[in-house]
């Protein structure tokens, strides 16, 4: 529950003013406070320096919650060592300053784990490591200005398969002593709450002897399933840079925990589902309503559950579409740049983790020094009753031998 930071009566939200060229920044910003855990975890946060960037996120948030105009920035840029607000930045990269900024508690909500294996095909010996990360880089492999469509799923698939390394390639093995052939696969070892996909649109083009940026449309499914966990993950936030390598202009798509409804952050503007008009406001929503299965991801395979047949459905969010295939909605987006999901529990994981909670509650609440009244087959199978049990006979048994020693010592008085 975020009760503290939930208005019932919200007509809107407050935008950010542009200091010059930080659309970068306040696309970032609005993402944080349009989650409720990480709006929730920056509002419970201890008092700081007033430089600190947890301090600003604080205030920045309170302003933004309480306030009825385009709220500042400043003190964000001042924090984090911004000296030249007329130069744009890249948004990945001061998310990643951010987050290793603040307090820790909030990092947490982005960090996950990965883990990194190595085996060798001739003795097959594997090694494994850990990496943190704070997200999953998807490289765009497409030509540029391509009209391919790039699919965050076939992103994603690719980065988790197994790949061989040999030839020129390959890897030295302690065991065999040589280089030898290897398999390397990643994996994910933990889950964060917000699960953020930067997909890398700016390559360097050989022929141009630059950085370019690649323009093409993306597939992102509103929905994502991790099978290990289980993990389900809802499509939150889509910050977009429209424009190209030397030049251009961020502004983020986000839903509303508060009213499920998507809004487009524009600097100061803010604009509910970033279309005019109320007839096609209804019929996204109704769209996105539809339950989708999604996309299920387990050790390093993947597996596809949208089926064979596509449909479109009608609809623009300033030029982001909905398709629609058999099993699967998407958001198709000419600009994505960074992805974000939140996840979210089925019922029945709730469930079972409320009732794991309840288990270890009652476990942590029993004192070894109390018999509390239990069933025939938990007295049966506890270890602690039969402690009781075994010293509770002891001391009868004591207190018997010390009783018959004292009748002796009288008679032979």
């Amino acid at each position: 529950m975020y009760s503290s930071w939930t208005s019932s009566a919200r007509k809107g939200y407050n935008g950010l003013y542009n200091q010059g060229a930080t659309c970068y920044l306040n696309t970032v910003l609005q993402t944080f406070f349009m989650d409720p855990k990480v709006r929730d975890t920056i509002c419970s946060l201890p008092v700081e320096k007033e430089e600190s960037i947890s301090f600003q996120l604080k205030k920045l948030f309170k302003n933004l919650e309480e306030g009825q105009n385009t709220a500042e920035t400043t003190g964000i840029t001042t924090s984090l060592g911004i000296t030249c607000v007329f130069e744009q930045q890249d948004a990945e990269e001061f998310f990643q300053r951010i987050l290793n900024a603040v307090d820790s508690d909030v990092s947490k909500l982005y960090r996950g784990t990965l883990m990194n294996t190595t085996k060798c095909l001739g003795c097959e010996e594997c090694n494994t490591d850990m990496s943190k990360f704070l997200d999953i880089p998807l490289p765009v492999d497409i030509l540029h200005d391509s009209n391919e469509i790039y699919s965050v799923e076939n992103g994603l698939e690719e980065f988790f398969r197994s790949s061989k390394l040999s030839g020129d390639n390959q890897l030295y093995c302690d065991r065999c002593n040589d280089k030898t052939d290897t398999e390397t696969r990643t994996e994910v070892a933990d889950m964060p709450h917000i699960l953020t996909l930067h997909l890398k649109r700016f390559d360097y083009d050989y022929g141009q002897r630059s950085y370019v940026k690649i323009n093409c449309p993306v597939e992102i499914p509103l929905t994502l399933h991790f099978e290990e966990e289980p993990r389900k993950y809802e499509l939150y936030a889509v910050c977009r840079h429209i424009g190209s390598y030397r030049g251009g202009h961020y502004k983020a798509f986000i839903k509303s925990f508060e009213d499920d409804n998507w809004y487009s952050f524009n600097d100061s503007q803010v604009l509910k589902d970033g279309i005019d008009g109320s007839e096609n406001i209804k019929q996204h929503n109704a769209l996105f309503k539809v339950e989708s299965q999604g996309y299920v991801f387990a050790a390093g395979k993947c597996e596809d559950y949208r089926g064979q047949s596509d449909s479109t459905a009608p609809g623009d969010y300033n030029n982001l579409t909905i398709t629609e295939n058999t099993h699967t909605q998407y958001i198709r987006c000419p600009d994505a740049y960074l992805v974000m999901y939140r996840l979210i529990m089925e019922e029945q994981d709730q469930e079972a983790l409320n009732q794991s909670q309840q288990k270890a509650d009652m476990q942590n609440s029993v004192s070894p020094d109390i018999e509390y009244p239990v069933g025939k087959e938990e007295k049966a199978s506890n270890p602690l009753n039969k402690r009781q049990k075994k010293g509770a006979r002891s001391k009868r048994n004591r207190n018997r031998k010390n009783k018959k020693s004292k009748k002796r010592r009288k008679k032979r008085k």
